[in-house]
């Protein structure tokens, strides 16, 4: 059969039917290595996805890590800082307190010792003048007293002169008159009279008779009435000085009583400018002690809003730290997402073109195979016409051939099956040569 194959030319069909089968094989080892390289690309991306998103989920973790570790800080130095400034204000306001109860205290000890001060300055003054009034009134009371000699003087004499003059009543004037009568001179003049009356009588020649004894009289009342007037003149001249230190008494006793008055005054002045300064004194202390209450209050206030801007500005920077760090915590978060976003893109671009490249590589090689496959199927189509022509013209040459074959393979020694094909096949052509 196998000559009969080549000599109809089935072996070029067989050959073209078996590049048909190699062009199948290799169109499904194709499409297999295609789809294993496909698969393993795809396996080999979506690993270097999962190891690029752990990569940045380790990162955002990291940055979350951090983030937190950031905000326990701040609050840390958010708290720390209202603390600080809490207890800052505390001892700003103690401070502050003491210093102004210490300045109040002193303060109201100055002007204690001020009021002490005015209070024994007014008192020396008083105790001054109260001197100076004992001494003015001690020397009042000398020049008084030694005016009193001249006043009792004065005294006696203008009692005498109106006992002389009857001014007293009853026997005044008598006793007066006795009195003048009995002094010296009084009594020298009446002797001196005396013993002119009697030597004039005795010369005349009276001294016996009544004329001696009315001379006498008349010459004793004569005398009398002279030396009475002279007395009182003399009184009255002796009594002046008395009278005159009467009137300086009054004088005396006028001006102690004015420096009296005038210490009075003094005094009184003294108690006025006294209380006049304790006045100014005390309104100066309440002024001062008004302004350090005053100024307690608003050194108070300020540090109470000191302390509240403190507390607020820090309130603030711990605001704008927290939103720094959200808003830094989002960018690094939202970069990571996007270099997630844009690696996965890459990776995938990556595979997109790795598989276009297979696809392609695939397409080409599987367009190689088929167009391998249609020219099989051509050579197979060319193989079986020619094989069909070749059937055609042995069919005539064999049976021409075989008929003579047949003939000639008839042999002494019975049929030759092999000589008769030979024959036959020689004599159609198509196999030349001998056995």
């Amino acid at each position: 059969m196998g000559i009969i194959d080549d000599v109809l030319g089935g072996g070029v069909v067989d050959a073209a039917e078996e590049n048909i089968g190699l062009t199948d094989d290799m169109a499904r080892t194709l499409e297999a290595q295609f789809t294993q390289d496909l698969a393993s690309s795809r396996e080999r991306t979506q690993e270097d996805i999962q190891r690029t998103g752990a990569s940045l989920d380790s990162a955002l973790a990291d940055i979350n890590r951090g983030y937190n570790s950031s905000i326990a800080r701040t609050d840390a130095g958010y708290n720390r800082a209202i603390t600080d400034i809490d207890q800052t204000g505390r001892w700003g306001t103690s401070r502050l307190e003491q210093g102004y109860d210490l300045a109040i205290g002193e303060g109201r000890q100055i002007f204690d010792r001020s009021r002490e001060a005015i209070g024994e300055s007014t008192s020396k003054g008083i105790a001054a003048l109260d001197a100076g009034r004992e001494r003015s009134n001690a020397s009042y009371m000398d020049a008084i007293g030694s005016l009193q000699p001249l006043i009792d003087q004065a005294t006696s004499s203008r009692n005498m002169i109106s006992n002389m003059l009857g001014l007293t009543g009853g026997a005044g004037g008598e006793t007066i008159q006795e009195m003048f009568d009995a002094t010296p001179g009084q009594q020298f003049l009446m002797a001196q009279s005396e013993q002119a009356i009697r030597r004039g009588s005795a010369a005349s020649g009276t001294l016996e008779s009544g004329r001696y004894a009315e001379a006498l009289q008349e010459n004793a009342m004569g005398l009398s009435d002279q030396f009475f007037s002279n007395y009182i003149n003399q009184l009255e001249t002796f009594s002046a000085p008395g009278v005159e230190a009467m009137g300086m008494r009054a004088g005396l006793y006028e001006n102690q009583a004015n420096q009296g008055q005038e210490y009075d005054m003094a005094a009184s002045d003294l108690y006025g400018r006294e209380g006049s300064t304790l006045g100014i004194l005390g309104a100066d202390e309440a002024r001062n002690l008004t302004g350090l209450r005053s100024g307690q209050a608003d050194s108070l206030a300020e540090l109470a809003i000191g302390v509240g801007s403190a507390r607020t500005q820090a309130g603030l920077d711990y605001t704008s730290d927290l939103n720094d760090l959200r808003i830094s915590q989002g960018q690094q978060a939202a970069n990571i997402a996007v270099t997630r976003a844009n690696s996965i893109t890459q990776l995938n671009q990556q595979q997109a073109g790795r598989e276009l490249n297979l696809g392609q590589n695939y397409l080409a090689n599987l367009g190689a195979i088929t167009s391998a496959r249609s020219q099989a199927n051509l050579n197979v189509g060319t193989a079986e016409e020619a094989q069909a022509e070749s059937t055609i013209n042995m069919g005539t040459a064999v049976l021409g051939g075989v008929l003579g074959g047949v003939a000639g393979g008839f042999t002494d020694s019975g049929w030759d099956w092999e000589g008769a094909a030979r024959g036959a096949l020689g004599g159609s052509g198509i196999l030349s040569g001998g056995a």
